[in-house]
């Protein structure tokens, strides 16, 4: 099982493993995914970090061994690898990208969109972690997605018909899991919409879900930039617009 230690400030220390608490944020790309882990790092005790962009590739792996009509599940029981060896496996991985991603805090998050699709994986892995899931009107997702040239893999990025389409079909299974009663009070489903027009009542809402303390800096964050050390990605697309 991993378990990883760090040396707090004060020579206390901090220790990691599979049961921490952590937070996970997704949802289709240009729906404030990159504003709702800014303003989570802007909290004393959260480290969010930019994309890693490697865990969606980790947990889709994941996820073809581990659908039970899967041909490759059944190929890797025969060669004595378990369900739960390989589940360890992935957690540990994926723990460790976490992990060594940025500064320890008490509390641990990552921000990779698509890794929300496989929220049923990382609830196994991860027992003790909550997830955040962005929703945005579909129309202005398509709409911010081919106004910026933004481009994702899978599907053609210049047609809002087809924009639209991705946009219905990631959210569909994103919110059925979140909604699932296997995730039942652990993910939070949060409309964007909300967060821009009423951020400090919604921000009230994802603190109390994650069980700590409203900050006030968290509805300032451009303000915190650098007091904070916020890891801002310059690849990133919505970074500019932090």
């Amino acid at each position: 099982i991993f378990n990883e230690i760090f040396q707090k400030n004060d020579g206390s220390l901090y220790h990691y493993n599979h049961l921490n608490k952590m937070v996970f944020v997704g949802g289709m790309p240009r729906s404030g995914t990159t504003l709702m882990r800014i303003m989570l790092d802007a909290h004393q005790k959260i480290r969010c970090g930019p994309e890693t962009r490697i865990i969606p590739k980790i947990l889709q792996m994941w996820n073809t061994t581990a659908s039970e009509h899967a041909a490759e599940k059944k190929k890797l029981e025969a060669a004595g690898m378990s369900h739960n060896m390989l589940t360890s496996t992935y957690a540990n991985f994926i723990m460790e990208v976490v992990v060594r991603h940025g500064q320890p805090k008490e509390i641990l998050c990552n921000k990779d969109p698509y890794s929300l699709k496989y929220m049923d994986g990382l609830g196994e892995m991860f027992p003790n972690a909550k997830f955040i899931l962005m929703i945005r009107d579909g129309r202005a997702v398509a709409h911010s997605i081919i106004e910026r040239k933004i481009k994702i893999t899978g599907f053609n990025c210049t047609d809002y018909k087809d924009t639209l389409k991705a946009w219905s079909r990631t959210m569909e299974k994103m919110y059925s899991l979140c909604t699932s009663t296997l995730l039942t009070r652990r993910c939070l489903p949060v409309h964007y919409e909300n967060l821009i027009l009423h951020p400090e009542i919604t921000i009230n809402e994802i603190t109390n879900f994650l069980e700590i303390d409203f900050e006030p800096d968290m509805l300032n964050h451009e303000k915190h930039l650098e007091d904070k050390n916020m890891e801002i990605a310059d690849k990133e697309p919505s970074t500019e617009q932090i």
